[in-house]
């Protein structure tokens, strides 16, 4: 008899690779900057009843972002220019992205799910 095995809820495998992932000494650490995104940008099978949250919250460091966004853009960033971009204009998948490559970087400071 063939055993199935669950898949982990989406809420779980984040947790668990940002456990594996994240630097646990906050005073190491510059100036945090948030950002959220919903379980629909993070997987395919996001609906937030299923996952067990409505957003995930997290944190990196200022000039983390900033170095990422000069990399992966065509633009120029600054710490200025990405704190209001943080404030007026970015979407939640941009920020899932954003997200994805932060974990894989160890580069999340913090995590919080709503």
């Amino acid at each position: 008899m063939k055993q199935q095995t669950e898949e982990k809820p989406l809420k779980q495998r984040i947790w668990e690779r940002y456990k594996k992932n994240s630097s646990p000494d906050f005073c190491l650490h510059n100036e945090l900057l948030a950002l959220s995104c919903s379980p629909v940008d993070l997987a395919s099978d996001g609906d937030p009843e299923t996952c067990g949250f409505e957003e995930v919250l997290f944190a990196v460091e200022k000039d983390w972002l900033v170095t990422y966004l000069n990399r992966t853009t065509n633009e120029y960033w600054t710490a200025d220019k990405v704190k209001k971009w943080l404030k007026t204009e970015y979407t939640s998948e941009e920020s899932s992205t954003i997200f994805k490559v932060a974990i894989q970087q160890k580069a999340v400071i913090m995590l919080e799910f709503n």
